[in-house]
């Protein structure tokens, strides 16, 4: 598994996650379990945090990869240029 495929499934465990305890927080504040469900909406919120990390790695990953595509074709271009007189 690559790097931008683990951060990829990350990101989207953590939206399922978020989703998840937004959903059960609203589920316990219907119950008035209000500790129960503030608890699970902070989490829930956490793992938006989380969300937005997962994806700036993944972006600066598929960046990185693209730039190191480029230089190595840069690499192959630059070698096959020589000029004959």
């Amino acid at each position: 598994m690559t790097r931008s495929q683990l951060f990829l499934l990350l990101l989207i465990s953590l939206t399922v996650m978020f989703i998840g305890l937004l959903t059960l927080g609203a589920y316990y504040w219907s119950l008035n379990h209000m500790a129960v469900a503030v608890i699970c909406l902070v989490l829930g919120f956490i793992s938006a945090l989380g969300q937005f990390a997962a994806l700036a790695l993944f972006l600066r990953e598929r960046t990185r990869v693209q730039w190191l595509r480029q230089q190595q074709t840069n690499a192959s271009d630059s070698s096959l240029d020589t000029t004959h007189d």
